[in-house]
């Protein structure tokens, strides 16, 4: 069944790819190529399939993401994925970036536009109330993540702000620090600019 859905997911994401070239946004439909060297390269399922023209440069890149396990509530409900892999693929071909990951079946892939840059964000997360975001965007036809990965949680841009989030704990004590960014597309880093 899990093949099923993964080959679902590929599809859709697909089709979305070439519904959003047709809407006109200026750019070509990529190769379908890209799902099909991830799906043959990868190891295990695929759970997570997006692609864009992360870099704004007129070449198309996927990241995807496979699972070895994942995990159903007590109702069928898809909760979590365990003993994942994040890949990447261009027209060069397909290769893993990170091994040994989780994620929460609900909110754990995305993506976050930073003017003409995209970037995915992959919700290191069991569900519970601590998490870290792992962040990818692409540079000189090349995957890297920006200095703020892995250093924050939940990462997005909500209200037109990029913003994540940290904890603070204490002994009798939780709530989560917000903290703000601005983009500079020249580095293609995330600087802070504030909490909240």
């Amino acid at each position: 069944m899990l093949r099923s859905i993964a080959a679902v997911i590929a599809a859709l994401a697909l089709l979305t790819g070439l519904l959003t070239a047709c809407a006109g946004n200026g750019s070509a439909a990529p190769e379908p190529s890209l799902a099909a060297l991830l799906q043959k390269a990868m190891p295990y399922d695929m759970v997570y399939f997006t692609y864009d023209d992360f870099a704004a440069d007129g070449n198309f890149e996927a990241f995807a993401v496979c699972a070895q396990t994942s995990y159903t509530d007590n109702e069928g409900r898809l909760v979590n994925y365990d003993t994942c892999q994040l890949w990447y693929a261009d027209k060069s071909g397909a290769r893993m970036l990170e091994d040994d990951l989780y994620g929460y079946a609900g909110n754990s892939g995305s993506t976050v536009t930073a003017g003409a840059d995209k970037f995915i964000v992959w919700e290191l997360s069991a569900g519970g109330s601590g998490s870290q975001s792992i962040i990818y965007g692409v540079r000189d036809g090349e995957p890297y993540q920006p200095l703020i990965s892995r250093k924050y949680e939940w990462f997005c841009c909500a209200d037109g702000k990029f913003q994540a989030q940290t904890n603070d704990l204490r002994p009798d004590y939780h709530a989560y620090v917000t903290h703000y960014f601005d983009y500079d597309a020249s580095t293609g880093e995330f600087a802070e600019t504030g909490t909240s």
